[in-house]
């Protein structure tokens, strides 16, 4: 998410990032186009928070990334 707020302000990204296939598709994007995916992104980030809160208030347990994909609930 951070990566996107750089593209969309035209920061400075480091050699190694600069060569990255995310990098190439992402700066040629419209900032319109950018704007939008910050946007879904930050939407979806709501929904996990608003599905977390909902885990610990009902249930008393809460879900931690063990990685980028799986997920486990605490509790």
């Amino acid at each position: 998410m951070n990566d996107l707020y750089k593209y969309l302000d035209d920061e400075w990204f480091d050699d190694d990032v600069m060569e990255t296939d995310d990098y190439k598709y992402y700066s040629t994007m419209p900032k319109d186009q950018i704007r939008d995916e910050i946007k879904s992104l930050e939407q979806l980030i709501y929904q996990d928070c608003f599905e977390n809160f909902y885990h610990l208030i009902l249930e008393g347990k809460i879900e931690l990334l063990t990685s980028r994909f799986k997920k486990i609930y605490v509790g």
